[in-house]
């Protein structure tokens, strides 16, 4: 523990010292003692700041900017916790470890020197359609056109298309949307490009 826990070891880590841990340290057993009568059972401790590393190899590291704060998923443990990237320390191949502070409790991990982890680099809320049903996209300015089914009738209506990838597009209404506003159970033309606004359509 002395070798992590000083703030001043942050600045001094070294790729040597990260592989010496991981080697020659057991996974820590913590004992629970048991409640003694008239003793506090627990104490509300301040100021605690947990510390993850990350091996990163090519690009990878450059996309964590210092200063952030990043969702950190545990895999396998169903847990999760915002950090900040605090360090980045360049290492032999081309690889880069990461340094990640955070004061959320990781309970689960304690034990654990060498977890697998996720680093989520940003999220959208919305609904997720398949890109093929957006029509007049604009990737640039982030909007685009649905067609909706309203009382068996083509509606075509503009939304934001807040992230997307290759296959699928997460869009949600615009803030002046009102009785244009999409919803969860909506029913959307798969294929707009094959009807036109104002079109009979049979949602069946």
């Amino acid at each position: 523990e002395n070798l992590l826990t000083p703030a001043a070891a942050l600045e001094q880590l070294s790729p040597e010292l990260l592989r010496q841990v991981e080697s020659k340290y057991d996974p820590i057993r913590i004992p629970y003692g048991m409640v003694t009568g008239g003793q506090p059972f627990a104490r509300i401790a301040r100021g605690l700041d947990y510390y993850l590393i990350a091996g990163f190899t090519g690009q990878e590291a450059s996309r964590l900017t210092r200063g952030n704060r990043y969702t950190v998923k545990f895999n396998g443990l169903d847990t999760q916790v915002e950090a900040e990237v605090v360090n980045s320390i360049p290492a032999e191949a081309g690889k880069t470890y990461v340094v990640l502070r955070t004061d959320q409790a990781m309970a689960k991990t304690v034990s654990l020197r060498k977890i697998g982890i996720e680093i989520v680099l940003g999220d959208y809320t919305g609904l997720k359609i398949p890109l093929s049903g957006l029509r007049d996209l604009d990737i640039q300015a982030g909007i685009a056109r649905l067609g909706m089914v309203d009382a068996y009738k083509a509606k075509f209506v503009d939304v934001e298309v807040v992230g997307m990838n290759a296959e699928y597009a997460i869009i949600r209404s615009p803030d002046d949307a009102g009785a244009d506003r999409i919803y969860l159970y909506c029913i959307y033309v798969s294929d707009p490009f094959r009807v036109e606004d104002g079109q009979d359509v049979d949602p069946r």
